[in-house]
């Protein structure tokens, strides 16, 4: 038998945070494990893992007399696998909280190397850190997948794993983590959350995509064709991947975070019902859409975590979040219902009306990188970032 490599003493903030990863670990079933190296092995099967948004000249600015680009900021969109990788590594908890800023993971195991023979706990350490990192540096996933990183660690944590190889894949129930969860997905109620209350009213979540027929009888192709058709063809693939999600990916019993940036709220709701298409829709003009539950809001000032807005502020219409558990369990608070919302709504604009002060610029909440006029933003984004949205 080989000896053991010899174990390094742990520091006091990794000794802090180890019964935690033995928890997490503890928790994850076979039948999970499954599912989650099947996810491994998707990702893997794969060329590129990420396509890239922005980049364009949006604008043209004159500075100090000369005429300077504006230039939208690149965004990664990540493929299909790599989403559904990321969303059961969140939805088995595997993302443990731990100050991974002062952890020095990469000087100690640069480009993965040695996290092969370094403890299990390193390896869960380092998952969470390449999560985290994405929020502050958009393709850090990416880069630490072709770097090397992320698979050695998940390839780490897979070795410790009690997977049988040669066990059936039973379906993971619908409705999430051991039936208890479900995903949570961000759908935009129109441009600007213009048409949130009337959504609410009628108990529906919808979206545009006017070019594009039913989306569970269309192809690929078609939905792309029609994209194009309708002056859409630079981002027809991206635009097929989210209507495609929101026809045959959200699930009756999913979370809906429906933020409301102008109003300061976030609005949450629960699927009730399967997808549909119509040319006469329950809201005028949003031809695709589910029933849903109204469950409330919060305000994203006082009840949402700063480093949380990153997750609802991105630019598309539709996309799932990561960590359901978190959104899940936020819905789950006591919040506002509709009238409480409308009612803090009315003061929040007789105050901005009574306070007369003048415009300032305040930073667009999509790619673009720019501030604006504060008049310019509809539900957080500039014209250029709008114009994105279906």
């Amino acid at each position: 038998m080989e000896p053991k490599p010899p174990q390094r003493p742990a520091t006091p903030t990794e000794s802090s945070d180890e019964t935690a990863i033995a928890v997490a670990l503890a928790a994850v079933s076979v039948d999970e494990w499954t599912h989650l190296w099947a996810a491994v092995d998707a990702v893997a099967a794969e060329e590129t893992h990420v396509t890239w948004g922005g980049g364009d000249v949006v604008d043209m600015l004159m500075v100090n007399g000369d005429e300077r680009p504006v230039i939208q900021m690149p965004y990664p969109v990540y493929s299909r696998p790599m989403e559904r990788l990321l969303a059961l590594i969140g939805e088995l908890g595997l993302v443990v909280p731990f100050d991974w800023m002062s952890w020095e993971a990469a000087t100690r195991y640069p480009n993965g190397d040695g996290l092969h023979a370094a403890p299990v706990a390193d390896a869960i350490r380092m998952i969470a850190a390449i999560v985290r990192s994405e929020r502050f540096c958009d393709g850090a996933i990416d880069g630490a997948w072709r770097g090397g990183t992320l698979p050695a660690a998940l390839a780490r944590l897979r070795s410790h794993s009690t997977l049988a190889s040669s066990r059936p894949l039973e379906p993971m129930p619908a409705s999430g983590r051991l039936g208890s969860m479900t995903r949570a997905w961000l759908i935009r109620a129109g441009e600007g959350a213009a048409e949130l209350d009337a959504m609410r009213h009628v108990g529906v979540i919808a979206v545009r995509y006017p070019s594009v027929g039913d989306a569970t009888v269309w192809s690929d192709a078609q939905i792309e064709q029609a994209l194009c058709d309708a002056g859409r063809a630079n981002a027809a693939g991206q635009l097929r991947v989210r209507i495609r999600a929101f026809a045959k990916e959200v699930g009756v019993g999913d979370l809906v975070v429906t933020p409301n940036t102008a109003d300061r709220e976030v609005w949450f709701a629960r699927v009730t019902g399967p997808y549909r298409y119509s040319q006469q829709p329950p809201v005028e003009g949003y031809f695709h859409w589910r029933e849903v539950q109204w469950l409330g809001a919060i305000d994203r000032d006082t009840d949402l975590p700063h480093d949380r807005l990153v997750d609802i502020d991105q630019q598309p219409t539709i996309y799932e979040l990561r960590e359901p558990d978190y959104w899940n369990a936020l819905a789950a608070t006591p919040i506002s219902n509709g009238a409480d919302a409308l009612t803090a709504r009315a003061a929040r604009r007789t105050a901005t009306i009574a306070s007369n002060q003048p415009q300032t610029r305040t930073a667009c909440a999509g790619g673009c990188g720019l501030t604006w006029e504060q008049v310019a933003l509809v539900d957080g984004l500039c014209p250029d970032c709008r114009s994105e949205l279906e």
